[in-house]
């Protein structure tokens, strides 16, 4: 009987942990911020807001920058600039690790000409082109409102008619420029204009809760 009784009390234990477990992991900050840093000014607390966080340098080598990372990573998986198949083509994929960080390696520069009114070359110069990510809320979009925001803000979010449609806030577009890293943390919704480099990093804790 006294055996049943610990078992009882652990059980409860157990569960009141994984709630609280749930609960944090599952709970998102109130008032969304995009952050923004150097690689001077960082520091891991910063992952700790759950805030997309944007590293402003142009890292050369992101490998160096995760090794940098005091978070304790029990799983680490790399996506270089894979192809997304057709059946998934302008879909927004969701972050099931605790950390996804989005590296733009592609050196992407255009070569920018003036001219004159007779089409003489006055000056030229180069331009970097960003990638567009679009990121979205941790929070349920149905298939349909999703076919409303792609239709308003998947190409150009200046196009959104505030008309038709108010809820402006639920798709982000970020700019990222080459060897610019965004870091997204769990459950957020995110597609790119072209395959980038994608490290997902996972640790106990957030692995528990990966598919709920």
């Amino acid at each position: 009987m006294n055996n049943f009784k610990y078992i009882f009390i652990i059980a409860l234990i157990i569960i009141f942990l994984l709630y609280i477990s749930n609960n944090y992991i599952n709970k998102f900050p109130e008032n969304i911020q995009i952050l923004q840093t150097s690689l001077e000014n960082f520091y891991d607390d910063l992952l700790l807001e759950k805030q997309p966080l944007i590293i402003q340098d142009r890292i050369k080598d992101i490998s160096q920058f995760v090794s940098l990372l005091n978070y304790m990573y029990i799983k680490k998986i790399e996506q270089k600039n894979i192809e997304i198949p057709d059946e998934y083509q302008n879909s927004m994929f969701i972050n099931k690790y605790r950390y996804l960080l989005i590296y733009n390696n592609i050196d992407n520069i255009e070569t920018i000409e003036e001219k004159d009114d007779k089409g003489i070359i006055l000056n030229s110069y180069d331009k970097e082109i960003p990638i567009n990510v679009y990121i979205s809320l941790p929070t349920s979009i149905t298939d349909d409102e999703y076919k409303i925001l792609k239709k308003y803000t998947i190409y150009d979010v200046s196009n959104i008619n505030p008309i038709e449609y108010k809820d402006k806030s639920k798709i982000i577009i970020i700019k990222l420029y080459p060897y610019q890293t965004l870091i997204l943390p769990y459950k957020w919704k995110y597609m790119t204009d072209k395959p980038l480099h994608n490290i997902f990093l996972n640790d106990t804790l957030y692995s528990m809760f990966k598919y709920f």
